[in-house]
């Protein structure tokens, strides 16, 4: 079984906010390797890596989106103009849960790339300092690293 570390969660992160075609340490994981099948994709490390971003772009959107439900808030709509996106930040800060704010701030940085949101707005929107975003992104990072331990043993077991 491959070995997932947060360094290795981060380094796919930044190859997918980066468009690279970076191959990275979770390329070899059983999650990547049953979508991978599942959406009938070609063998090739293109391929490949396009799959390992699809499954961290799902378990984010997952992950931010049962966030969102268990506070009973509406998931933003991609049809949102970049305004209504910084209000809706605006009013998951002040819920004052560090966890939303942490999937949210990998959603719109990881996820949503088309939004270019920098740090700095993020921040300014939330009303936190950048450090305390950097502090929410490792919090973040953390948590989507135990998620996919989680599933990759799940997946390993099954399979």
């Amino acid at each position: 079984m491959s070995r997932i570390t947060e360094a290795g969660v981060q380094q796919a992160l930044n190859a997918l906010c980066n468009g690279s075609l970076e191959d990275t340490a979770l390329i070899d994981l059983h999650l990547v390797d049953m979508l991978h099948r599942e959406m009938q994709m070609s063998d090739t490390l293109p391929a490949r890596i396009y799959t390992c971003n699809q499954v961290l772009i799902r378990t984010i959107s997952e992950r931010f989106r049962l966030m969102r439900t268990v506070l009973m808030l509406p998931m933003p709509d991609e049809a949102d103009t970049l305004q209504q996106v910084f209000q809706a930040i605006q009013r998951d800060a002040q819920t004052g849960n560090a966890e939303l704010l942490a999937w949210g701030w990998l959603y719109y940085r990881f996820v949503r790339v088309d939004l270019q949101i920098t740090p700095t707005q993020f921040s300014w929107a939330a009303g936190i300092t950048t450090r305390t975003l950097r502090r929410y992104q490792q919090r973040g990072i953390a948590r989507l690293t135990l998620h996919l331990i989680d599933q990759e043993q799940q997946k390993s077991q099954a399979g």
